[in-house]
């Protein structure tokens, strides 16, 4: 008698599938990574062939996993889903980062490090899935339709006075109650290094002290509480 193949059996028949895009979906809402891992599995073209609840972990997945697409939320904690879309990049992924903000600083940020669309999350189940079908057939998309591209004199404009990189990385980590040395080991840098950043980025900003570091990146969004 031939074995009828389980839920767990279609699930990898699905994912092993070749054909199919591979995604990984990242929030750390568990009820809205939930229904997002549920939308996408209802469609015969597209796997999920990983989930994540903080930045880091969907680096650590995407390694792992190497998916075509990244569904990103904005708000995450130990990196952001801005600041993990680099490394996501690097890994091959293209990137569609969710958020609930609407500004121009927003969409920047998303496109400088790397982002292909910035969907609103109200936006329709639709776009979503045509969104990410179309990152994989190569087509250019705009970011949202309620979110306008900054005009190029404004992205040169702001682009010098934000942050780099590397100083995001160490204002969330400060701001979630790393110490230096565990921004440095979390990082992958010498002491001394995260030292001098955690001082230019003060220095950039005007602001000292963690407390003062903290509520700056709680209200610039680069951390959530």
């Amino acid at each position: 008698m031939q074995k009828r193949p389980t839920e767990t059996d279609a699930g990898r028949e699905r994912c092993d599938d070749s054909t199919r895009i591979r995604v990984l979906v990242a929030d750390d809402h568990r009820m809205v990574l939930e229904s997002i891992v549920t939308l996408l599995s209802r469609t015969q073209d597209i796997a999920v062939v990983a989930t994540a609840a903080t930045g880091g972990e969907a680096v650590t997945r995407a390694r792992q996993t190497s998916p075509d697409v990244a569904v990103m939320d904005y708000f995450m904690p130990r990196l952001n889903g801005i600041d993990a879309t680099p490394r996501l990049v690097e890994l091959g992924a293209s990137v569609i980062i969710l958020t609930d903000c609407h500004d121009d600083q927003l969409l920047l940020e998303s496109l400088r490090a790397g982002a292909s669309v910035c969907l609103p999350k109200e936006a329709a189940a639709s776009d979503l899935l045509a969104a990410i079908r179309d990152l994989v057939r190569g087509r250019i998309l705009p970011s949202s339709e309620s979110s306008p591209t900054p005009s190029r004199s404004r992205l040169s404009a702001r682009l010098e006075r934000e942050l780099t990189l590397r100083e995001r990385h160490v204002l969330q980590l400060i701001a979630e109650g790393k110490s230096t040395k565990e921004v440095a080991d979390w990082l992958g840098i010498a002491v001394k290094t995260a030292e001098h950043c955690r001082s230019r980025l003060s220095q950039k900003l005007g602001i000292h002290g963690v407390a003062a570091l903290t509520r700056y990146a709680v209200r610039k969004g680069i951390v959530c509480v």
